[in-house]
């Protein structure tokens, strides 16, 4: 889940870059305080959203921002941001949403492929040791083959099982939300009761601002340019979710994938 909180942080420094060059100065120095924001918020050692960066490349940016405001002092830093959100940040997002089962529920699918193997490969060799004829050994091949679809699947964070209603686990965070649970009334973002009918049909993003909504209505996760580290160690449900019995971790409630496109990516891992 990680992934889900770098982004913001990488697209939020984008966007502090865009507002430096809103409007030319005739100081010597323009926009001096707003890059003073920018490096106190994402460069400096420990700072709030401090960049993944090289000692080698903070101290290059750094020091050319001593000297100079001009956007160029940025070039480098920005191709590293620029380069992590293409080709990590991005990958790691849509492998993130492929997954329909949370941590637990993987682990315990992956078990489950491990263990129809290991069962195959005794099944196979109690038959060629006994003296069963060569036919009899061919029903070690199901398990085999289930053993190894459940395993690559769960490899990809796919449960075979609760893929075949197209559904995903209930993510930690939505377990807890105010008026996320699917067992109880829900409410909408008016504090308006929501009927079966129209809960079933809750987009993904529905359900993740209400569980993500706490007492001041907001969520955790800040978008704006300048603010606090996106973490999420400090919520609630961390905790809870922590206390939470492991089977009821394992066996989570179920909600309905409403997007096409993650339901074909599915579709294809399984088939492959």
């Amino acid at each position: 889940m990680a992934v889900l909180y770098h982004t913001p942080l990488f697209l939020s420094f984008f966007l502090s870059l865009n507002s430096t060059n809103a409007k030319p100065s005739v100081t010597i120095q323009p926009h001096r305080s707003e890059i003073n924001r920018v490096i106190s918020h994402y460069l400096a050692p420990n700072s709030p959203r401090e960049l993944n960066l090289s000692h080698k490349t903070r101290s290059a940016v750094l020091h050319a921002l001593q000297h100079t405001t001009h956007p160029s002092a940025f070039s480098l830093v920005r191709d590293i941001v620029e380069g992590t959100l293409r080709g990590q940040s991005h990958p790691n997002f849509i492998r993130w949403s492929i997954c329909n089962g949370n941590k637990p529920r993987v682990l315990f699918v992956r078990n489950a492929g491990i263990a129809h193997v290991a069962g195959g490969i005794i099944l196979a060799l109690i038959l060629i040791l006994s003296s069963a004829g060569r036919y009899w050994r061919l029903f070690s091949v199901p398990l085999f083959l289930i053993g190894f679809a459940i395993g690559i699947a769960a490899y990809k964070g796919l449960c075979v099982i609760i893929h075949t209603g197209h559904c995903r686990n209930l993510r930690p965070w939505e377990q807890f939300g105010d008026g996320a649970s699917l067992n109880s009334k829900s409410f909408d973002n008016n504090h308006n009761i929501i009927s079966d009918d129209d809960q079933a049909a809750l987009s993904t993003d529905d359900v993740y601002g209400m569980s993500e909504r706490g007492e001041s209505g907001k969520r955790g996760v800040s978008m704006e340019t300048f603010g606090t580290n996106n973490g999420y160690d400090h919520e609630l449900w961390v905790e809870r979710y922590k206390r939470k019995p492991l089977l009821q971790r394992i066996f989570a409630e179920n909600i309905w994938i409403q997007n096409e496109t993650v339901r074909v990516l599915q579709d294809r891992i399984v088939v492959q």
